[in-house]
């Protein structure tokens, strides 16, 4: 089934492969809003209590440099694990699988007319 656009947020499991979905947001959020949140979920779940305390007290001198896609807005945070954010075009469930639907730019000679190319993700859903 289709469930139309969303901020896809998922784990890397990094070195070894695969994916797991930490929550779906609307796509109306703007990407500062998604980073904000991907940020939050990194500190409470991966990072000492210093770390949570040094982030409450100052998120901007924190040290949680995203990488954003300037063109497909793609989000990639943390260096193990990695929590991805995807804007996604189109995401689908069945039978226990999010398929995540996407474009990026392969072709960026031209930055006012770069080439899209769509792509699909398959996560995995916990229930």
């Amino acid at each position: 089934m289709k469930h139309g656009p969303a901020w896809v947020i998922f784990q890397e499991h990094y070195p070894k492969s695969g994916r797991s979905l930490l929550t779906l947001l609307s796509a109306r959020k703007s990407r500062d809003d998604v980073v904000r949140f991907m940020e939050q979920v990194y500190v409470d779940r991966f990072c000492s209590i210093e770390s949570r305390l040094a982030y409450k007290k100052s998120r901007k001198s924190y040290a949680l440099d995203p990488l954003v896609d300037p063109y497909s807005q793609i989000i990639h945070l943390g260096d193990g694990p990695i929590l991805v954010g995807i804007p996604a075009r189109q995401v689908a469930l069945k039978d226990g699988v999010l398929a995540v639907s996407y474009k990026i730019a392969v072709d960026r000679s031209d930055p006012l007319n770069p080439l899209w190319e769509s792509r699909l993700i398959l996560v995995g859903v916990d229930s």
